[in-house]
């Protein structure tokens, strides 16, 4: 399996439109950045053309512009995780892809996006209820069993995603046949694995300089969902089936 997963890892990422996925990104928050600007302008905007209204316009200039940001911010998290999860998700399925279908799977799985995310906050909920059971009940041995059931559990959380991404199923499907899958040992053991090379890059690129440091943090952000993505589909059987997926000219 962990080969399976390896050679699929390695054909998704020679190809070009997966690396695309860092301009979007930075395209994003590019986008973000100057929203913020023009938001941060606003209140010296009011006090130039409304100076007879004083503090309170700024304030409301300032309380709008906050809650603007913020919802803007609430919205763009969710529409990069689903462009560039498809993206990659779709690589690691051997679609056809170009370099703008960034934008195209954003749309797409804007839905998809915040069933993950909800399933997150779901997960991370029931970790700190079982988290304080266990270690109010053991103490120390319930913190080294805390950290035990959340190492067990990434498998679900990564057929969770791939459930989502990969296979395209619905948030309830993808839910109940996360905690089922013919290889589970394999699919802990890569994750393992795919997180210890994670940790080594981190620590190799400390000793790097800053413009190096950077390229290896890009490289690894596209790297790793790659290869959980490819762990997923390494382990499903039948191979993978698109329902509805659209064909798109090859990068």
């Amino acid at each position: 399996m962990l080969e399976t997963a390896w050679s699929i890892t390695i054909a998704a990422l020679k190809r070009g439109a997966v690396w695309s996925t860092i301009i979007w990104t930075f395209a994003l928050i590019l986008a973000l950045g100057l929203v913020v600007l023009l938001v941060g302008l606003q209140p010296l905007w009011y006090s130039l053309v409304h100076p007879s209204l004083g503090g309170a316009a700024t304030s409301v200039a300032v309380l709008r512009g906050a809650l603007l940001v913020g919802l803007l911010a609430l919205a763009a998290g969710p529409f990069w995780m689903a462009g560039g999860y498809g993206v990659l998700a779709s690589a690691v399925r051997e679609q056809a892809l170009t370099r703008d279908s960034f934008w195209t799977f954003a749309v797409q799985n804007y839905g998809r996006a915040w069933g993950l995310i909800g399933y997150g906050i779901f997960y991370v909920i029931a970790l700190i209820v079982v988290g304080t059971i266990l270690v109010s009940t053991l103490k120390a041995v319930g913190v080294v069993a805390l950290v035990a059931a959340a190492v067990l559990s990434l498998p679900w959380v990564v057929r969770m995603a791939g459930g989502l991404f990969v296979a395209r199923q619905s948030w309830g499907a993808s839910f109940a046949r996360s905690f089922h899958g013919p290889h589970y040992g394999g699919l802990l053991g890569g994750i393992v694995l795919g997180y210890a090379a994670l940790a080594l890059t981190g620590l190799i690129l400390l000793n790097l300089n800053d413009a190096l440091a950077m390229l290896g943090d890009l490289a690894a952000s596209v790297a790793f969902p790659v290869w959980l993505f490819a762990l997923y589909a390494a382990e499903q059987s039948p191979p993978l089936q698109s329902p509805g997926a659209s064909v798109e000219p090859h990068d």
